[in-house]
């Protein structure tokens, strides 16, 4: 009878065992499927004016995938046709196959002298619906031997042959491949985070022309070539510069392109401005403004935003600089996109978004943050509180009669007066904002008697 238990005992547990094996196994085989592995093979040979790209697909397990399809590309056609259609030639659809394989034509387009270029040729097919994808490529490239091709990957084989010259990268996931030829003669002369800077002098960068950006992440994926030969550009993923001092502020101003979608030579302005006072410490009136009114500390803190902004957000960069601006200060902030539809500077201010009321009545009084003051408009005030005031010399001169008495701001000399007694003023005390003069409320509350209350939703004034 014991021999008997034992024998059931040992075959439960076994049985045990056995289901908990196989469902280790199940979840592993489950886990595996979720993990989609496609390898692609992209084969380019390179003509005149253009590239003929053969761009082979395995591994799509009959599932369903799209690609926006490069703006450029020309007579793409899908060579197992069924199941692969183009959408109003603008959309590259797959549905039930395995492999693919699509050959198309993309231009060579000058850059500047001596360079020309393609960085927008590489088709990205996505799922439509699948929990998690690798992507492994090989791109090669057979070129003329004149002149040399290079990426901001550096090729893994790079060969002169008999009548090419041969090259060869490896990508792995969304990693893009701007191509650029260059037909100067280019040197390697450092690489930093995988990328190679490349120079038309022969002598390698002396030590100390070679104290590069300590964000290294900002060289990842951008071509740098420091050359005095050729015309300076600065674009998303590629920068070149004449002058090794420029390298760091100008790889910023490639990165900072890069981190919007729909990026406009309009911002130029901001992206100029951005690298000026981060880096060089000085430039225009903007540069002015964030130094006076930003900390080095919050300075720091957006700095590290932006380096570490990897993926292109949908905000316009505008917009998106000034949200970054409003969760430093801790208020709602927006100084670069006013200052973008603006033809004069106006200054870094927050707006107060709490309700104001005027004599318990809900009003429409436009408040702003300074320099964690308070400042209200002038205009607002003479309308709701009735009073008889008009402003002179391009608004640098603003009068109120206020009861008996006469009141004259002198905006650009910190200087206002009481029936002609006059009075000092800190420099901090007003600021001019558009077509209107903002006011610290406490100057408004001494010089007409009324009384500002505060709370965390309102502010009051009797």
């Amino acid at each position: 009878m014991r021999a008997l238990t034992g024998i059931l005992i040992f075959l439960l547990v076994t049985s045990i065992l056995l289901g908990f094996y196989q469902w280790q196994d199940h979840l592993n085989m489950s886990a595996q499927s979720d993990e989609e592995k496609i390898e692609e093979q992209i084969t380019i040979e390179e003509q005149s004016d253009y590239l003929i790209i053969e761009h082979k697909i395995n591994g799509l397990n009959e599932g369903n995938f799209e690609a926006e399809l490069p703006q450029f590309i020309t007579n793409l056609s899908c060579v197992n046709s069924e199941g692969c259609e183009i959408e109003e030639g603008e959309t590259l659809v797959v549905e039930n196959l395995n492999d693919l394989t699509v050959t198309y034509e993309a231009p060579i387009k000058s850059l500047i002298s001596e360079v020309k270029y393609n960085q927008d040729w590489l088709i990205n097919l996505q799922p439509v619906q699948i929990a998690d994808l690798t992507k492994e490529r090989t791109v090669s490239l057979s070129a003329n031997k004149e002149g040399k091709w290079l990426s901001s990957s550096k090729p893994v084989i790079s060969s002169k042959r008999e009548s090419i010259h041969y090259y060869e990268w490896r990508l792995y996931d969304e990693q893009n491949l701007p191509l650029y030829k260059f037909y100067e003669d280019m040197q390697l002369v450092e690489e930093i985070a995988g990328t190679g800077i490349y120079s038309t002098e022969v002598e390698e960068l002396p030590d100390q022309e070679n104290d590069f950006l300590k964000y290294e992440e900002l060289f990842h994926n951008r071509l740098v070539v420091i050359s005095e030969r050729l015309e300076s550009v600065t674009l998303s993923e590629i920068v070149i510069v004449n002058d090794v001092d420029r390298v760091n502020s100008e790889v910023l101003k490639s990165h900072l392109k890069s981190i919007t979608k729909n990026y406009s030579d309009d911002y130029d302005w901001v992206v100029n401005e951005l690298a000026n006072y981060f880096l060089i410490g000085e430039g225009g009136q903007v540069v002015e403004e964030f130094s006076q009114q930003i900390t080095e500390e919050q300075q720091d803190e957006l700095l590290n935003i932006l380096v570490q902004q990897t993926k292109q957000v949908d905000e316009t960069l505008p917009n998106y600089i000034d949200q970054l601006l409003s969760d430093i200060l801790g208020y709602e902030v927006d100084f670069i996109k006013q200052n973008h539809e603006s033809n004069t500077l106006l200054p870094l201010s927050g707006i107060d978004l709490r309700t104001v009321y005027f004599d318990e009545q809900e009003v429409d009084l436009s408040v702003r943050l300074n320099n964690e003051g308070i400042y209200v408009s002038v205009e607002d005030i003479i309308e709701l509180a009735e009073l008889n005031g008009f402003n002179v010399n391009g608004r640098s001169e603003w009068f109120i009669q206020y009861e008996n008495d006469r009141y004259r701001f002198y905006v650009n000399r910190d200087v206002y007066t009481i029936n002609d007694q006059r009075y000092s003023v800190q420099p901090d005390t007003w600021f001019q904002y558009g077509s209107d003069l903002y006011v610290d409320y406490s100057l408004i509350e001494g010089l007409f008697d009324f009384t500002f209350s505060f709370s965390d939703e309102e502010i009051r004034i009797k």
